[in-house]
């Protein structure tokens, strides 16, 4: 063997070492990666309509996921019934459609369950899902965590700092915290608004843009929209919130949107709407005047409340109420009786059709009846 066959013979030795060890370190790191799950993989899940946490204590074993939430959170609510082959995600999103609670995913294999804020944008950080398997986007009252109040001044949802308008967006909690019970009571919350009576007419006020013309079909220059309807009758925007979700004040011109009762703003009531999760709520308020001089002792009492749930797994509906009654603070004097008596009466029903995650239909009806008889309030 000649010197130059030994060197031939050294450097393919060397080579299929390097080669060799190159192989083996390659190994180890993929038997070292971790194997990651693919999040838009399907799993096959039989769940029923059960208690929210026999639901999702089911739901953890099938998806193989950790949930991390507080009992209190959960207690008392009814989880949809999901039957099928789905990812996790969208089942999870389908369990929890139409309730206040909702999913958040720390990891691959942990999942926070808490309650929905109000008013809140949704962060797009939270989707881990894959978008052709994400569900559809989340209404307006839909949570997150960025802290950002989503209105519909524009007539879409966008971010409150988006709109180039001046707009006053209140919650349900922050107007049950102030103690608005009605539309008149907004001015307790929204600066520049103020409500004026003749009688049982009311005219809302913005910027000083109102008008003194009072009649059946006299028309304000304040537009006021129920759920997207608009009111147009003095008498009849003067009206009890019993389950307001929030409202909505523009300020300023808003004809381009709004039509041609808008010249000083608009006034944007939303109601909840009807759940899958059964929920309600009842206020009995009362009070006691003891007037003196010219008034007269006189009550007030009232009663307010709303109920939610389900029909079917496909079919929900609420329903709302208010009575409120003064029996009037003056003397009539020929009579002698009370004089200034006020009552309204409001009953408001919601009927939603969700046949499947991307469709539903919302049929509403209301009925309301206002009276103030003898002095403007």
């Amino acid at each position: 063997m000649t010197m130059n066959d030994k060197r031939c013979r050294s450097g393919s030795d060397n080579r299929t070492r390097q080669l060799l060890v190159a192989a083996t370190a390659l190994g180890t790191a993929l038997l070292s990666f971790p194997a990651t799950a693919n999040p838009a993989s399907s799993t096959a899940f039989n769940i029923p309509r059960e208690d929210l946490s026999k639901a999702l204590g089911a739901y953890s074993e099938q998806a193989n996921v950790q949930l991390v939430m507080k009992a209190q959170d959960i207690r008392g609510r009814t989880a949809r019934p999901i039957t099928g082959d789905f990812p996790r995600e969208q089942a999870l999103h389908m369990m929890l459609l139409g309730s206040d609670i909702e999913a958040v995913w720390i990891n691959d294999d942990t999942v926070a369950i808490k309650p929905k804020p109000l008013l809140r944008l949704a962060s797009a950080s939270s989707q881990r899902a894959d978008p052709a398997a994400s569900p559809p986007p989340p209404p307006i009252s839909s949570p997150s965590d960025t802290g950002e109040i989503v209105v519909m001044a524009q007539k879409r949802a966008e971010r409150l700092v988006d709109v180039p308008i001046s707009v006053t967006a209140q919650n349900a909690a922050q107007l049950t915290q102030a103690g608005v019970v009605n539309t008149a009571d907004l001015t307790r919350v929204v600066p520049g608004l103020t409500f004026t009576f003749q009688g049982a007419w009311a005219q809302p006020n913005i910027r000083g843009i109102s008008t003194n013309v009072t009649g059946p079909g006299s028309d304000n220059p304040i537009a006021l929209y129920l759920d997207g309807v608009y009111m147009g009758n003095q008498i009849g925007i003067a009206s009890d919130l019993p389950n307001v979700d929030h409202v909505e004040v523009l300020k300023g011109p808003q004809g381009t949107l709004f039509g041609r009762n808008a010249t000083g703003g608009a006034i944007q009531i939303f109601t909840k709407p009807p759940s899958f999760t059964p929920t309600g709520a009842i206020t009995a308020t009362g009070g006691w005047f003891t007037g003196s001089g010219a008034s007269r002792s006189a009550y007030e009492a009232g009663l307010k409340g709303y109920y939610s749930g389900p029909i079917t797994d496909k079919l929900a509906a609420s329903l709302s109420g208010s009575y409120d009654t003064v029996s009037g603070y003056f003397t009539n004097d020929a009579t002698g009786g009370h004089f200034g008596r006020i009552r309204s009466e409001a009953i408001r029903g919601k009927l939603l059709y969700q046949p499947n995650d991307q469709l539903s239909f919302t049929l509403t009806g209301y009925y309301e009846a206002c009276a103030r008889v003898g002095v403007a309030r």
